[in-house]
C-alpha cells in the first residue's frame, strides 16, 4: 500500500488513462515475482514522471514488462530491479527515452543481456545516436540468435567485431575520445599551457549548453562541448579541430595580455593633455 500511494500518484498527475493501465498491468507482472521487487522500479519511474518525462516512463514500462515476464529466481529479479532503476539514473535525460526502447529491445531476447548492455552503454555504446545504437542492437539481436556466445560478446563489447561495428556507426564524436589529440596540437603550435576541458566544467555562467557547438577560452583552458555530432564523424573531428585553433589563436597573439584599463588610463591622459 505504501509503494502504490508513492508511485500511484506521479502516474495519475500525468492524467493519462492509458499509461495508469499500463502502469497498473506492469505492477500485477512484478508482484507475481514478488512485492520486494516493486520499490526501485517504481521510485525510478516517480522520479521520471515528476520530471516531466512521460515518454520515458512509458518506455521504462515496457522494459520492466519485458524483463519481469521472464523466468526468473528470486536473486535474479532483486539484481534486474536494482539494475534496472540504477540504468534510469545513469541514462542523460535528452538520451533516456531512445536508449530504453534499445534496452527494451534487448532485454526482451534474454533478461541476463540486460547487465551488459547497459555497462556497454556508459562506455562507447553511449556515444551513438538513434539511429546508430538501433543498427548496432539489429545486428546484436541477429548475432545472438545465430550464436548466444558470439551475441553475449557483442552486447559487452568484449569483442573487436562490436567494437568496429560500434566505431563504423559512431557519427557523435566525444571531447573525451579527441582530447589528447587537441592537446597535442595546443602543446605544439601555440607554446604557452593551455588545457583542454569540457564547457560543463566552466565557472559560473559559462556552463550554459548552448544550442550550437561552441568554444571559448579564459587564457589559462580551451572550453570545448562535450560532444558534437552535425555531421559525420570526421566533420565533427574537423570542428573540435577548427574550435580549438581558433580559440588557440588568443593566446598564441597574446590576446589576454592586453589590460583594457591601463589602456583606458592612457586615454583619460591624453584627453587631459589635450586640454
Amino acid at each position: 500500500a505504501k509503494i502504490m500511494a508513492q508511485a500511484l500518484v506521479p502516474v495519475l498527475l500525468t492524467g493519462d488513462t492509458d499509461l495508469l493501465s499500463y502502469f497498473l498491468d506492469v505492477v500485477n507482472i512484478i508482484r507475481s515475482k514478488g512485492e520486494y521487487a516493486l520499490v526501485s522500479p517504481l521510485t525510478a519511474l516517480s522520479s521520471m514522471l515528476e520530471s516531466g518525462q512521460p515518454d520515458a516512463g512509458r518506455k521504462f514500462l515496457a522494459v520492466l514488462e519485458s524483463g519481469f515476464s521472464q523466468a526468473m529466481s528470486y536473486n535474479q529479479c532483486k539484481q534486474l530491479a536494482s539494475l534496472l532503476a540504477q540504468a534510469c539514473g545513469q541514462f542523460p535525460d535528452s538520451k533516456k527515452s531512445w536508449m530504453l526502447a534499445e534496452l527494451n529491445r534487448i532485454i526482451r531476447l534474454d533478461a541476463q543481456l540486460a547487465e551488459p548492455f547497459i555497462q556497454s552503454l556508459a562506455r562507447e555504446l553511449g556515444w551513438l545516436d538513434p539511429p546508430g545504437l538501433n543498427a548496432f542492437v539489429t545486428t546484436a539481436i541477429q548475432t545472438y540468435k545465430r550464436n548466444r556466445t558470439l551475441g553475449e560478446k557483442f552486447v559487452s563489447l568484449s569483442s573487436q567485431v562490436a567494437l568496429d561495428a560500434c566505431l563504423k556507426l559512431q557519427r557523435v564524436v566525444p571531447l573525451q575520445q579527441i582530447r589528447h589529440r587537441l592537446s597535442r596540437y595546443l602543446q605544439a603550435s601555440v607554446g604557452v599551457p593551455l588545457r583542454i576541458r569540457s564547457i560543463s566544467s566552466a565557472p559560473g555562467e559559462n556552463r550554459s549548453a548552448a544550442d550550437e557547438p561552441a568554444a571559448f577560452s579564459d587564457g589559462r583552458c580551451v572550453y570545448l562541448p562535450e560532444e558534437i555530432g552535425i555531421g559525420d564523424r570526421q566533420t565533427n573531428v574537423n570542428l573540435y579541430k577548427m574550435l580549438t585553433r581558433l580559440e588557440a589563436g588568443y593566446a598564441e597573439f597574446h590576446t589576454f595580455w592586453f589590460d583594457v584599463q591601463k589602456w583606458a588610463d592612457g586615454l583619460d591622459e591624453e584627453a587631459r593633455g589635450n586640454v
